[in-house]
C-alpha cells in the first residue's frame, strides 16, 4: 500500500472573502505563519473555480460572499468534485447557519473577530486531519482493492447477524449478487452443513465459538440454487464502536470443491495403477501355468490309450483354460500390458458396426437408442480394444435394467476437457435409467472384481478403465441410486485427415 510522503512544500491556501481587507489580514497572517497563499476571491463561483484548477491543500471560506452562491453552496460544489478540506469563516453563529454549514461537511469553524493563535490552531488541525483522511481512505481503496480481487469468499455481517458486505469470490460462491444478500439474515446466505453427517449448522454458531474450533475446518455449502460445494470455514470477530455497531462477524471461505474432486480422481488413478500392475504380474505368470495346461492337455488328448470318459474330462479342462486364457488377457488390459494396435479409426463407425451385438447382450426387456454426432470422431486406438469397452459397459448396465429399461448409447465431441490438458475430446456415453448407482459403490466401481461388478467376470469396468487409460483417455460416471447412470469415455481427438 502506498501512502503519500509528508510533504516539504509550504501547504498551499485559498482564502474566499468578501471583504478586501479582512481578506488580506488573513493573508498577511497566514504567510507570517509559512503557509503559502494561491488566491483571493469574493465570488463563490470564482472560487469554485480556482479550487478546481489549482486544488488548494485548505480552503478558508466566508459563509456571507458576493452573488446568487454563499459559501455553503460553494463548498458542498468543491466536495462534489475533491476532497479539499474546507474552514468556514464566519460572524454568524446561528443555529440555522449552523445547520446548514454541516451538510457540506466543514473541516472547522472561525467566529469572527478571532485572534491569530485561533487561525493558527484551526489551520493545523484542519490539514493534519486532512492528511489523515487522505491516509484513511487510501488505506481503505487498498484494503478494498484486496477483498475485490481475492479468490477466497468474504461475507461480513453486523451486530443484527444481516449482512453488511459480500465480495465478488463470495457473489460467484453461493450464487447471489450483492443486491440479492445484503441485509439478508446470514442464516439465510450462507447454508452449511457437517461434511460427513450434512447436519446443518448456523453459521453464527460457528463464529461464536471461542476456542475457535471451526477454524479451517472443511463443510458443505449450499448455494442459492441447491448446488453444494466444499469449502475451508473460518471466522472472525470483531469489536466495534463505531456507526451504532458493537459487534460484528466475518466469515472467509475457500472453494475446494474442485481441488477435493482432482483428489480424489489422482487417489482412483494410483489405486487402479497399483491393481493394474498386481493383476498384469498375476496374468503373465497364470498365463505361462495355463500355456503349459493347454499344451498337455492338447497331447493326452491326441495320445490313442485314451478313452471317451478321458477324452470328454481333457475337453472340460481346455473350455476350463480357455475361460481362464480370456480371465488373464482381461488382467493384462486392466494393467495396460496387452499388445495393440493402435491406428486412425472413427469412434462413431465403431459404435454403429457394433449396435447389433449390443443388442444380443441385453435383454428382449430392453430399448436401445443410439444417438450419433453428425461428424466423425477421429481417435488413435485399437477398434477392438474400443468395442470391448463399448461391450462391458453394456454388460455392466444390464444388471441395473433387469426389470426393463432404456439404455441409450452416444457419441459426442467436447472442444475441451480439463482433465485431458484442455485438449478436444470424443466422448462415448452409455447411459440408462436403471437402479442407479450409490456414491459408495461410485468411488470403487472401477476396480477390479469389486462387488458391485458381479455380473459377468466382475473385470468389465476395470477393463475399460484400464483400456482408455492405455490410450490416454479418462472415465467418469455419474448417477443417483434410483435415477439411472450415465458411464462417460472421453478420448483425445486426433484430425481425421
Amino acid at each position: 500500500m502506498k501512502i503519500d510522503p509528508p510533504s516539504t512544500a509550504a501547504p498551499r491556501v485559498l482564502i474566499v472573502e468578501d471583504e478586501l481587507i479582512v481578506s488580506a489580514d488573513i493573508a498577511a497572517r497566514l504567510e507570517r505563519m509559512g503557509y503559502q497563499i494561491i488566491g483571493q476571491a469574493d465570488q463563490a463561483e470564482q472560487a469554485v473555480k480556482i479550487c478546481l484548477e489549482q486544488q488548494p491543500d485548505l480552503v478558508l471560506m466566508d459563509i456571507r460572499l458576493k452573488g446568487e452562491m454563499d459559501g455553503i453552496a460553494a463548498a458542498s460544489r468543491i466536495h462534489s468534485h475533491s476532497s479539499i478540506p474546507i474552514v468556514f469563516l464566519t460572524a454568524h453563529a446561528d443555529e440555522s447557519t449552523l445547520q446548514r454549514a454541516k451538510i457540506s461537511e466543514p473541516y472547522g469553524y472561525i467566529l469572527k473577530p478571532f485572534e491569530e493563535r485561533e487561525l493558527r490552531i484551526v489551520v493545523e488541525v484542519s490539514l493534519y486531519r486532512s492528511k489523515i483522511d487522505r491516509q484513511l481512505a487510501q488505506s481503505r481503496e487498498f484494503l478494498a482493492t484486496i477483498l475485490q480481487s481475492i479468490n477466497d469468499a468474504v461475507i461480513a455481517c453486523d451486530d443484527s447477524w444481516c449482512v453488511s458486505y459480500i465480495n465478488p469470490a463470495a457473489e460467484l460462491l453461493i450464487g447471489a449478487n450483492t443486491e440479492q444478500v445484503l441485509q439478508k439474515p446470514i442464516v439465510q446466505v450462507l447454508q452449511i452443513m457437517q461434511l460427513e453427517s450434512k447436519m446443518p449448522i448456523s453459521p453464527k454458531d460457528l463464529a461464536s465459538q471461542e476456542d475457535s474450533k471451526s477454524a479451517g475446518t472443511e463443510f458443505l455449502l449450499r448455494e442459492q440454487g441447491g448446488n453444494l460445494r466444499r469449502v475451508i470455514l473460518n471466522t472472525a470477530r470483531l469489536k466495534l464502536r463505531v456507526g451504532g455497531c458493537e459487534d460484528a462477524a466475518v466469515f472467509m471461505l475457500r472453494d475446494v470443491t474442485k481441488q477435493r474432486v482432482l483428489e480424489e480422481s489422482l487417489l482412483q488413478s494410483q489405486r487402479m495403477e497399483s491393481l493394474g500392475q498386481l493383476a498384469a504380474g498375476i496374468a503373465h505368470d497364470l498365463n505361462n501355468l495355463l500355456t503349459v495346461v493347454c499344451i498337455n492337455s492338447g497331447l493326452l488328448f491326441e495320445m490313442p490309450s485314451a478313452n471317451s470318459t478321458q477324452r470328454e474330462l481333457l475337453q472340460d479342462i481346455n473350455k476350463a483354460t480357455e475361460r481362464a486364457t480370456t480371465m488373464t488377457q482381461q488382467l493384462l488390459a486392466i494393467g495396460k500390458k496387452q499388445v495393440v494396435q493402435s491406428r486412425t479409426v472413427d469412434l462413431n463407425v465403431i459404435v454403429q458396426s457394433r449396435m447389433d451385438f449390443v443388442n444380443r447382450l441385453l435383454s428382449p426387456k430392453v430399448s436401445t437408442l443410439r444417438e450419433i454426432h453428425a461428424t466423425p470422431l477421429a481417435i488413435h486406438a485399437d477398434s477392438e480394444q474400443i468395442e470391448q469397452v463399448l461391450f462391458n459397459l453394456a454388460i455392466n448396465a444390464r444388471k441395473r435394467l433387469s426389470d426393463g429399461g432404456v439404455l441409450i448409447i452416444r457419441t459426442l465431441k467436447l472442444d475441451h476437457y480439463a482433465q485431458l490438458s484442455d485438449q478436444s475430446v470424443a466422448v462415448l456415453e452409455v447411459e440408462d435409467n436403471g437402479k442407479g448407482i450409490d456414491a459408495d459403490t461410485q468411488s470403487r466401481i472401477w476396480e477390479p472384481f469389486y462387488a458391485d461388478n458381479r455380473d459377468g467376470t466382475g473385470l468389465e469396468l476395470a477393463v475399460v478403465y484400464g483400456i482408455v487409460k492405455q490410450f490416454g483417455g479418462a472415465v467418469s460416471l455419474t448417477s443417483e441410486f434410483g435415477k439411472g447412470s450415465v458411464f462417460r469415455i472421453y478420448l483425445p481427438l486426433r484430425d481425421s485427415n
